[in-house]
Formats: C-alpha cells, structure tokens, sequence
C-alpha cells in the first residue's frame, strides 16, 4: 500500500502544480477551459436526455466518487497489520506475543556475532501462527554467502 500511496500523492501533487500555476498565471483562460470542457460533455453526453436522467447520472457519477475517496481515506487512516506471533496462552486467557521486529533484531545480533560475517539482513513475517524469517548475510567474499548444501 505504501507504494500506492506514494504514487498517488506524486501524481497529486504534479496535477496541483501544473493546474495551480496555470490558474495563477491566467485564471481567465483556464476558467473559459473548464466551461468549453463542460459544455462539450453536456453536448456530447446529456443533449438527449431528459432532466431527471442528467439527474441521474450525476447522482451516480457522485455516488461513486465519494465511495472512492472514502476507500482512499479508510486505506489512508487504517492501521497497519499488527507484526506479531502469539507465542504462548496462560490458563487465564492471557496471551504472550513478540513483534516481528524483535524477533528480527535477535537473529541479526546472533547472525553478526558469528565469526567471518559482516552484515545481515532479517526479514520476519508472520503467518497464521507461524514466522517466516529471511536472512542475508554477507561474508566479505566477492560474492554473498550462500547456505551450506545438504
């Protein structure tokens, strides 16, 4: 999602500057513009329909427009997935859970402290009740390390 939204307000923020500095710099022009565009879908678009059918494909045109930005808005405030594994239950309901980041953090200081290796990346992701955990090292060779095989 953090990509969309990056991509979304990028593309935002061009289509403000672009028709910002336009209306600044000739509001005239860009105002007589909106109007020609607005006829020409009249025109092209409501010429043959009654009122209350106009009145009805702007009422579903609005429709569907706030129920976009409304997904937008709930995608945009939502909280992200908790990044965490129950670990354990007690008898009283009370659950134990680590964060993915801890669990991160663990395995590159073991990782690191290992003789030979200079770097680890550690990825952790939960899963149903499982962790999936990837882990690149690097050993000062030319090339990454690779896993012994079996």
């Amino acid at each position: 999602m953090n990509v969309f939204n990056r991509l979304f307000t990028i593309i935002g923020i061009i289509v403000l500057i672009v028709s910002g500095t336009a209306t600044l710099i000739a509001p005239a022009t860009v105002l007589s513009f909106i109007q020609t565009t607005a006829n020409t879908i009249h025109v092209n678009v409501f010429a043959n329909m009654g009122e209350l059918a106009r009145l009805g494909v702007r009422s579903l045109a609005a429709v569907i427009f706030v129920l976009i930005m409304l997904g937008l808005l709930w995608l945009e405030v939502r909280r992200p997935a908790q990044r965490t594994i129950e670990v354990g239950r007690y008898t009283g309901g009370t659950t134990i859970k680590i964060s993915t980041d801890s669990i991160e953090s663990k395995i590159r200081d073991s990782v690191d402290s290992l003789g030979g290796v200079i770097g680890a990346r550690v990825s952790a992701n939960t899963r149903s009740k499982a962790v999936d955990v990837s882990i690149d090292v690097s050993n000062g060779a030319s090339s990454p390390a690779s896993p012994p095989s079996s």
